[in-house]
């Protein structure tokens, strides 16, 4: 009898534990934002990146940067959601533009000093080229070689440039990888503290910073870090 007894108080329990887990909520039940972009979600609703433009019109709802007639940079990103990431004659410092693996480079045939070279640039949240492999350098000399205006700068400089001179490129970088032409850097008039690029060959120079040349930029990947 006992035994009946005992086994009947475990069936109940046992029914009153299945019941107990039927009644708990999908998590999708219990919490209404865990599946905001389920089947049949209201799209118009939903502004998760804050930027006020809800999903239905963003093209990227998690990034506050990216949103209908947002401003566009020259780089591989389309900001504004219009199709295309960038207009090479509004959004980049000069037209001439390649691109390769997303790597975006804007070559300027009008001369500038190497300081307003990379001023200009900036105006464009870019900075003159940093290369650190072979073939970055053969991209930038290829592109540089179209500008048909000479030997152009690249973001290397000395720092500091007398004594014992310390190349750094424009983002802070050491020196890690370098394409120097035959007995170059020597410094020849003892102001030559910035490097400019063959396009012939793709070999550098040191020159002096306030000479007139050509120039590459390419996106600053400090100000995309920070987007």
């Amino acid at each position: 009898m006992r035994s009946r007894l005992l086994l009947l108080l475990l069936v109940a329990c046992s029914t009153s534990l299945d019941d107990e887990r039927r009644s708990i909520p999908a998590p999708s039940e219990a919490d209404p934002h865990t599946d905001e972009l389920s089947e049949g979600s209201d799209l118009s609703a939903i502004d998760r990146d804050g930027d006020g433009f809800t999903a239905d019109v963003d093209c990227d709802d998690d990034d506050p940067t990216i949103y209908p007639g947002a401003p566009e940079r020259c780089d591989a990103v389309d900001r504004n959601c219009d199709g295309r990431a960038f207009d090479p004659e509004e959004d980049c410092p000069c037209p001439l533009i390649r691109t390769l693996d997303e790597h975006i480079l804007s070559a300027c045939a009008d001369g500038k000093t190497f300081d307003l070279a990379q001023a200009h640039c900036e105006d464009y949240s870019m900075q003159l080229t940093v290369i650190h492999d072979e073939a970055t350098n053969e991209r930038v000399r290829s592109i540089l070689n179209e500008t048909r205006r000479g030997a152009g700068w690249i973001g290397l400089f000395a720092d500091p440039p007398d004594g014992d001179r310390d190349w750094r490129w424009v983002s802070g970088e050491r020196l890690t990888y370098d394409h120097w032409d035959t007995f170059e850097p020597n410094n020849l008039t003892g102001q030559e503290h910035c490097v400019q690029m063959y396009p012939w060959n793709g070999r550098w120079n040191d020159v002096r910073c306030d000479l007139s040349a050509p120039y590459v930029c390419e996106p600053d990947p400090e100000i995309e870090r920070l987007r």
